[in-house]
């Protein structure tokens, strides 16, 4: 079934609920396979929209899997995906008072881990 290890950035966001099972969690994504439950936060695959949320249900999918963009947050339930997202553009306006999400995730990856991510 799931053979590719889906590609993630090294400082994402994760809510909570999702912290509580990244062993597993981390296992599953390692071997392209979906996890009960979880939602995956992602780069758009297209030029208009800045992340695509999906259920990890679709991981099913050669295709699916094969064309997923970096895995940038991880979320337990639609709604904590959602929560994310928002936590997420207020960090970037924060941090630069724009909401260029891309920019913003990718330049964290060269700061030091942060205690406030996913809370």
């Amino acid at each position: 079934m799931g053979t590719a290890k889906i590609k993630r950035l090294n400082h994402m966001y994760i809510s909570d609920s999702a912290k509580k099972h990244l062993g597993l969690i981390n296992k599953a994504l390692d071997h392209g396979l979906p996890f009960p439950g979880l939602y995956v936060i992602t780069f758009a695959g297209n030029e208009i929209d800045q992340l695509a949320i999906m259920d990890t249900k679709y991981l099913l999918k050669r295709r699916v899997r094969e064309r997923l963009p970096e895995v940038v947050a991880l979320a337990m339930g639609r709604q904590d995906a959602f929560e994310l997202v928002r936590k997420m553009a207020e960090d970037s306006f924060r941090r630069s008072g724009g909401c260029d999400l891309r920019d913003h995730l990718l330049s964290m990856q060269n700061e030091p881990e942060r205690s406030g991510m996913g809370e």
